[in-house]
């Protein structure tokens, strides 16, 4: 997953973000950290997102079958938003990218926007989408 996209986006795991980290580490230990609540905050890019911070990386287009696009897909952003205390989304600041409801929910954030979906879907307690932070604004949700 390092390297340029094909859109000329850079993704999250790539060499300019991983440059003078103080730790690099396989994926599969951050996701243990996270599922045992010891990473406070998570950071992902994403294609869609809508207003209950519910995030699509995986396809544009009404129908999986025959999607009009078809994206790179989660990468484990699903386990980033559903173990971390917060979440940090870092998008661009497009019309197109903040839709009412994303084509396809690869990550879920508040799901349905109702009080408590997240923990009738089985998700921790407490988590989920903290922050938006585009290159104009930066949006956030009242818990």
């Amino acid at each position: 997953m390092c390297g340029k996209r094909e859109s000329g986006e850079f993704s999250m795991g790539g060499p300019r973000n991983c440059y003078r980290s103080l730790a690099w580490t396989s994926m599969s230990t951050i996701f243990s950290q996270a599922q045992l609540g010891m990473v406070d905050m998570g950071v992902l890019a994403a294609t869609q997102i809508d207003r209950f911070g519910n995030l699509n990386s995986t396809m544009l287009g009404p129908d999986y079958h025959r999607p009009a696009k078809r994206l790179p897909g989660s990468g484990g952003a699903n386990e980033v938003l559903t173990q971390c205390w917060q979440m940090v989304v870092v998008i661009k600041h497009e019309r197109r990218r903040f839709v009412e409801k994303v084509d396809f929910v690869t990550s879920p954030g508040y799901l349905d926007g109702k009080a408590g979906a997240r923990e009738r879907a089985g998700l921790p307690r407490d988590t989920g989408p903290w922050r938006v932070a585009t290159s104009k604004a930066l949006y956030g949700w009242i818990r």
